[in-house]
């Protein structure tokens, strides 16, 4: 018999352990000997491991109640054991109108306050179907396919209980909407519909629920940023369009002017001409464009990085 002394080794280590609690780890026998003098068969057994499972227990009382928490969790293959939030999806309709600015679409139920188009997603309904239901049956809006914009899931950010809204963005023309005369969007041409529907500027929505004044904030971010580097991103203007057209387009977007030069610096590689031209009141007719196509696009990116290298 040989018996093992290793005073000292890893005597830290056993004692934070200890404190701990962390006795799920298996014993090496460098721990087992800390404890115990013990008998090393020759044969290459290990009588230590069977002292171990014999005092680990009493060595460490809260193995036990480990093995009981592990119990008490949750299955999680039964999902109704888990807390679920309801998913609701909220769309952003923004609209640029020519003189007056940037304007989003509210919808009124009858019987509460002004409200962007939104539901509380139904039994097996997906979020895109969910989208669709409400843009028509609240702002009449049909054929559409707004892009998701974010996820708001802040956990307090409805007082009705805890609900995840999937926001979504589309942008149309006055005309797109319904409203027809841009000169008056606030006023809705269908009488049965003018206290159902309407169009904000998006700088005055006040009325709106913070959760949804937050959506429209990002969702008007987003629309100028991606006008920032990208020609009528949303397909507003005709297929051909003049320069002009275009700017004034982007101006009413981003809320101020552009500068003329820098404009047309910035989107001239995204646009190819038409080789004809718009009479556009005084002075000679404009060139028009078409918006660059995404090969065309590509196709250049990857010449101008040959040139570089």
């Amino acid at each position: 018999m040989i018996l093992l002394n290793l005073s000292g080794l890893r005597s830290n280590t056993i004692a934070r352990e200890s404190a701990h609690g962390n006795c799920a780890a298996k014993p090496s026998r460098l721990d087992v000997g800390l404890r115990l003098p013990v008998a090393v068969d020759s044969s290459g057994g290990g009588s230590e491991l069977d002292w171990w499972a014999q005092t680990s227990t009493k060595a460490c009382p809260n193995q036990a109640d480990s093995l009981t928490d592990t119990k008490s969790m949750p299955d999680s293959t039964q999902l109704t054991q888990f807390p679920r939030p309801s998913v609701a999806v909220d769309t952003a309709v923004l609209c640029p109108v020519p003189g007056r600015g940037l304007h989003v679409l509210l919808t009124h139920p009858g019987d509460g306050v002004w409200q962007l188009p939104g539901s509380i997603l139904r039994p097996q309904e997906r979020l895109a179907e969910a989208v669709a239901r409400c843009l028509r049956e609240k702002a009449r809006l049909v054929d559409r396919a707004p892009v998701q914009l974010h996820v708001f899931d802040q956990p307090d950010r409805d007082d009705r209980g805890w609900v995840i809204s999937v926001a979504h963005l589309d942008v149309l023309s006055t005309t797109d909407v319904g409203f027809g005369d841009a000169s008056s969007p606030e006023t809705e041409p269908d009488p049965k519909d003018a206290r159902r529907r309407k169009l904000a500027p998006v700088h005055s929505v006040r009325e709106l629920s913070a959760e949804h004044q937050e959506i429209v904030r990002v969702a008007v971010h987003r629309l100028r940023s991606l006008h920032e580097r990208t020609p009528d991103p949303f397909g507003l203007l005709p297929e051909e369009f003049s320069l002009r057209q275009l700017r004034e387009l982007h101006q009413i977007v981003s809320g101020e002017n552009l500068q003329a030069d820098t404009f047309r610096r910035t989107m001239l590689p995204l646009l190819a001409p038409t080789g004809q031209a718009v009479s556009q009141g005084r002075g000679r007719p404009a060139q028009t464009f078409t918006r660059r196509s995404e090969i065309a696009l590509h196709r250049d990116a990857g010449a101008d990085h040959g040139r570089q290298r």
